[in-house]
């Protein structure tokens, strides 16, 4: 009998009161391919997590290879031979394809003699940088403009500009210093041959840098053109609850650049997260880039490096990312595939799939299939997590349920145990209730037009696109995953310039969607499929994620904004939603996918918005969140809003739209109305 490479036994986590794991026993055996699944929240990606490191369990044993296991770092837990592919987005935006495949290992590429990984962290400035003062500077004039009237609002937030952009000025000014002369001190030591190799890799990051630097937008320019554009009027009360929404952002936007200075730090320190990468600002991208390049440029053979790194990119069969190129100009998949790519290449013998085909195309899907399948015939092992049922019972060999933190069911499908309703009930504790999907099939909606996109034009993503949203409607939008359908989406939103055409709306149809704050004071909500990135504050609270899209809904009743106008709303749509958590103060980045979703939903309901486009709503939840969803979407729809579902799931779009209409290649190329009779071989005919 096969002997487990991995066993824990006993395992229990808690995360103060709350208990995520409870006496946990789990085998992984050679050449076996296991799946997890539950409900958010039943202990899957916290189990994983303590496996790699990134958690510490509260008792219990782990043993690999027979030995004891505590690995107390993803990085730890992969030279140690277990890999994880995290929900989240696990590379650095501001570094080359190449240096996050390598990152923590980039001595290897070294052309300076007297290199020391320990030298890095003496090198860097960062870890000197006391953002103290900074912090408690925000805050103070963060809470002066809550509670400031009309005319006190303008004074505070010009003095508040002026100080804090002289501190942030202040402290990337003494960042550069310390660089340049660090890097002095270095360059001091090097002979002829090193200081040429130096320049000429300085030079070619430089030149990296300002291509990149190029293509960011600072938040002043973005007020200055909102306000051309007239979308901030100085009608009555306008004028302070934008002012007011603008500082809550431009506050995020400071927050975040004080947690992604401490990830850079974490990265080098080989403490490395999972990271939550946030849009940045061109200060931060300059010194950030600057000190980058310095460490890069003094140590790394840059021509080497770019080979090895598109080697072990092709050996998981992908030849169209470039190891050179900076990662920011990849979407999700690409960086997805980067961190498969770096993880594979390090040969694991255990490889931990934690969400990630949510993430994936129909191709990057069946990249990752085939790799876990060349890792199972090469008597490696797989650990599969997924919400995806159907994709579990045929990747899979062996199944664990869980569900509140308990393991419920092992099951063997080579022993017949594979029973998709039995799995179910298993997850839930009980049998669904009432539909999953809508079960009427009339597909009624009023003849009102109540969003139109006139002949759009994007790229090869949208070819002359023609679409009509009616009040009261459920629009399917469907087609493979690179069809076009997801530029849709932010184009109706507003949250992309189109080449060609118009997006209209309004009571007439005589409004111009022209940007994302024109669309939401027109009542549009827009969901995006890269939630953790483009539809949350991972950093902030439920409560800040919620309110912050209805400042303008809670001023139009009171002038001021107060908490506990804010503190009502938020409550009502935490119950509402049944989101759970301890309190709407907490973090969002601790939720389960599942109740992200929630919040993110919560914050244009919130809103009072007519109108929503939703980018796979159900990406990432298990089937009793996905029934909750279907069933709100429902009831939205019999309340007369309107709803742009865009979905890769066909199931989902045959159940619950009114009409689908079918992309390919940027083009609609067939539209269906509902009926019980539709099914999932008509529709594929029209997608590839």
């Amino acid at each position: 009998m096969k002997e487990p490479i991995f066993k824990a036994t006993h395992i229990v986590k808690q995360f103060g009161p709350t208990i995520a794991l409870n006496d946990v026993d789990i085998e992984i055996y050679p050449g076996e391919i296991r799946g997890f699944i539950g409900e958010n929240g039943s202990g899957k990606s916290t189990m994983s997590a303590i496996m790699t490191g990134i958690y510490q369990k509260t008792s219990g044993t782990m043993e690999y290879h027979g030995k004891p296991w505590e690995p107390t770092s993803m990085v730890e837990a992969l030279e140690g031979g277990i890999g994880i592919i995290v929900q989240e987005n696990g590379t650095i935006s501001a570094i080359s394809v190449a240096e996050n495949i390598f990152l923590g290992e980039l001595k290897q590429f070294s052309g300076v003699n007297y290199f020391e990984e320990k030298k890095i962290e003496n090198f860097s400035p960062l870890y000197n940088l006391d953002m103290k003062d900074f912090d408690t500077k925000s805050k103070e004039y963060l809470d002066k403009i809550s509670s400031a009237t009309k005319e006190e609002t303008k004074p505070i937030l010009k003095e508040a500009s002026a100080v804090l952009k002289e501190m942030h000025k202040n402290l990337k000014d003494e960042l550069m210093r310390t660089n340049e002369t660090k890097k002095q001190e270095i360059i001091a030591r090097f002979d002829e041959e090193s200081k040429k190799e130096f320049d000429k890799l300085q030079n070619e990051f430089e030149l990296i840098n300002k291509k990149y630097e190029a293509n960011e937008e600072h938040l002043d320019d973005v007020i200055v053109q909102r306000r051309k554009e007239n979308d901030i009027k100085e009608a009555k009360g306008t004028y302070k609850k934008e002012i007011k929404k603008l500082y809550n952002v431009t506050y995020m936007k400071l927050d975040w650049l004080k947690s992604d200075v401490q990830y850079l730090k974490n990265h080098y320190l080989n403490a490395i997260h999972d990271l939550k990468k946030p849009h940045e600002s061109v200060s931060l991208r300059k010194f950030k880039n600057f000190w980058l390049t310095a460490i890069f440029g003094l140590f790394v053979n840059g021509k080497k490096l770019r080979k090895h790194a598109g080697y072990a990119l092709s050996k998981i069969g992908v030849n169209d990312i470039q190891p050179g190129v900076i990662t920011a100009a990849y979407d999700m998949q690409a960086r997805k595939l980067i961190e498969i790519a770096k993880c594979l290449n390090k040969n694991p013998e255990i490889f931990i799939v934690d969400e990630t085909t949510t993430a994936l195309s129909e191709t990057g899907r069946n990249l990752l299939y085939k790799k876990m399948n060349d890792l199972k015939n090469e008597g490696k092992s797989v650990l599969f997590i997924s919400h995806d049922l159907d994709e579990l019972m045929e990747k899979c060999d062996t199944l664990t349920v869980l569900r509140d933190g308990n393991i419920v069911a092992n099951l063997d499908k080579a022993k017949g145990e594979f029973d998709a309703e039995a799995i179910k009930k298993y997850m839930i504790g009980r049998e669904l209730k009432g539909d999953y999907y809508r079960s009427d099939y009339d597909g009624s909606y009023s003849d009102q037009v109540v969003l139109k996109m006139v002949d759009g034009i994007e790229g090869n993503q949208l070819r002359h696109v023609n679409v009509e949203l009616h009040k009261g409607e459920i629009l399917g939008i469907g087609g493979l995953s690179e069809c076009g359908m997801h530029t849709l989406g932010k184009a109706l939103f507003g949250n992309i310039k189109i080449e060609g055409g118009y997006v209209y709306t309004g009571e007439n149809l005589d409004k111009l969607v022209k940007s994302e704050s024109f669309a939401m004071s027109q009542k549009i909500g827009y969901l995006s499929k890269n939630r953790d990135v483009e539809a949350l504050s991972l950093k902030t609270s439920i409560f800040d994620n919620i309110a912050i899209a209805s400042i303008n809904n809670i001023a139009k009743l009171n002038f001021l904004v107060t908490k506990s106008d804010e503190k009502k709303l938020v409550n009502k749509e935490v119950k509402a939603l049944q989101i759970k958590c301890n309190s709407p103060q907490d973090l969002v980045s601790k939720l389960s996918g599942g109740n992200k979703q929630k919040v993110s939903l919560a914050k244009w309901i919130a809103n009072d918005s007519e109108i929503l486009i939703l980018d796979c709503p159900t990406r990432g939840v298990d089937i009793g969140v996905k029934q909750f969803i279907y069933q709100l979407l429902y009831k939205m729809k019999q309340e007369g809003k309107s709803i742009i579902m865009i979905s890769e799931e066909l199931p989902e779009l045959i159940g619950m739209s009114d009409r689908i209409l079918i992309m390919k290649n940027g083009e609609i190329t067939k539209e269906f109305t509902r009926s019980k009779d539709l099914t999932q071989e008509q529709i594929v005919e029209y997608m590839i």
